[in-house]
């Protein structure tokens, strides 16, 4: 069995695609879909497909709007509001 290499000689290993550059097969996949939608008729199709297919089309929807939540919390303990007077 050969030894696993150590130090600063070791090959490829840990190499690979640089952050933020989709899987061909998955940019493929994704423009096919596109240029599907496209011909089955775009926007129109989506409209018709939310009123006919809801729970679908929210599933779709759900999977392609980017999940992003910016917010501000702030919570009070009790002892913050013992502090305040509350």
């Amino acid at each position: 069995m050969e030894e696993p290499k150590v130090g600063p000689s070791r090959g490829n290993a840990g190499k690979g695609r640089r952050k933020g550059v989709p899987n061909k097969t998955t940019a493929t996949l994704k423009e096919m879909i596109l240029q599907a939608v496209d011909k089955a008729g775009g926007v129109d199709y989506l409209v018709a497909q939310s009123k006919e297919n809801p729970s679908a089309f929210m599933t779709l929807a759900g999977k392609v709007l980017p999940l992003q939540v910016n917010a501000n919390v702030n919570v009070l303990t009790d002892e913050d509001r013992r502090w305040l007077g509350d």
